[in-house]
């Protein structure tokens, strides 16, 4: 197994570590916990018994959708009727984008509109923290390392999974160098930066 590739699934296990360290058993510290499990089970299904991953990859992207965006109920999506329309809609539109592909294959196009949400979900966010009245040490924010997180991941993510079909029929190759050498990276960065964030958590805001 590449380097990267395991260097990308194990990153997970420095949030999760820390928050077993901090005892945030949170729905933050869920969230690298669940990426760390379908991670293995995605590997283990594919490159060990040999079996197609799409469904677990695919359950995987709407888990971690769910996760995110219940991470951002406190912050951006304060209001319950937006909430829950993004839930709503994003999810009628993944599920039955699924099952028109194929629950079979991976889901890339539905992933890649996901991202697009994370993307104004932080941006938003970090608008949010530096508007802010109240004196806030970036650094020592827990809010703020989410935010840049999940920006990081999904700017990182989002074209790579958008292009997927058309550079794995032009340049396979080339596809999967970049998902080598840049997603697995920009994977292991996100799983650092969720580490930082769940350190910084205090009792008074909880993700």
């Amino acid at each position: 197994m590449e380097l990267l590739l395991v260097l990308s699934i194990l990153s997970a296990a420095i949030p999760v570590a820390t928050g077993v360290a901090k005892k945030k058993y949170t729905l933050l510290w869920l969230y690298p916990l669940t990426g760390l499990t379908f991670d293995i089970l995605n590997s283990m299904l594919r490159r060990v018994w040999h079996m197609n991953n799409g469904i677990t990859a695919n359950l995987f992207i709407y888990f971690e959708f769910l996760l995110i965006i219940f991470l951002f109920r406190k912050t951006v999506l304060k209001q319950a009727w937006i909430f829950y329309s993004v839930v709503t809609g994003l999810s009628t539109f993944y599920i039955a984008d699924t099952i028109t592909d194929g629950v079979f294959v991976f889901n890339m196009f539905g992933g890649s509109v996901f991202m697009l949400v994370y993307i104004f979900l932080s941006v938003n966010c970090l608008y949010l923290i530096l508007k802010s009245k109240q004196l806030i040490i970036l650094e020592k924010s827990s809010d703020f390392w989410l935010c840049t997180a999940i920006l990081i991941y999904a700017a990182g993510a989002f074209l790579i999974f958008l292009f997927k079909q058309y550079m794995v029929q032009t340049d396979r190759h080339s596809y999967m160098n970049i998902w080598r050498y840049f997603f697995y990276p920009v994977n292991i960065i996100k799983n650092v930066l969720l580490a930082l964030s769940i350190y910084h958590m205090t009792g008074k805001k909880e993700h």
